[in-house]
């Protein structure tokens, strides 16, 4: 899959995602998932996990607001741990909850990234790639791994996004 058909598929699922958010409540692990989502356009009620109690808390949020929950934790080790402590949670106060967003992010951002606090970088990302930001703004994305080795050895990568900075 190209760099078009990758932001392509991206925005698709950020509207999709965008449309749930007028009915359904965000359950987002921090306060940077927040903002990157703000980034990119999406206006929801949101709930941070982990500053807001944990998924018992979040359960009981969704539950209380008498909505439908999308989970949008990150697609890493904790993160899809947190996920399945979010739907038992939710599933035994008969909330219904929606993670298919999660599982798409996951498939287009996965050589990219595991977090939803990277995703409007990554957007940038793939658009610059796809030739559909000015080169004339001045700036980089950095995509970085970190490995750490155990009895195997895990990697995860981060984009980030750089300013440069301009000489006056």
């Amino acid at each position: 899959m190209d760099a078009a058909e990758r932001l392509e598929w991206f925005d698709s699922v950020i509207e999709d995602l965008d449309q749930l958010a007028l009915t359904h409540i965000l359950l987002v692990e921090g306060k940077n998932d927040v903002l990157a989502l703000h980034e990119l356009g999406v206006e929801a009620d949101m709930f941070c996990v982990q500053s807001g109690g944990g998924p018992v808390r979040a359960s009981e949020y969704a539950w209380e607001k008498g909505r439908p929950a999308v989970i949008l934790t990150d697609w890493d080790r904790r993160g899809d741990s947190l996920a399945d402590d979010l739907r038992r949670n939710l599933s035994s106060l008969c909330v219904r909850y929606d993670d298919s967003i999660r599982d798409r992010l996951a498939r287009v951002c996965g050589p990219f990234c595991r977090d939803v606090e990277s995703l409007h970088l990554i957007r940038r990302m793939l658009e610059r790639e796809a030739g559909r930001l000015s080169s004339r703004e001045p700036g980089a994305i950095i995509i970085t791994a970190q490995c750490v080795g155990n009895r195997e050895t895990r990697c995860s990568t981060t984009a980030k996004w750089r300013k440069s900075s301009t000489g006056s």
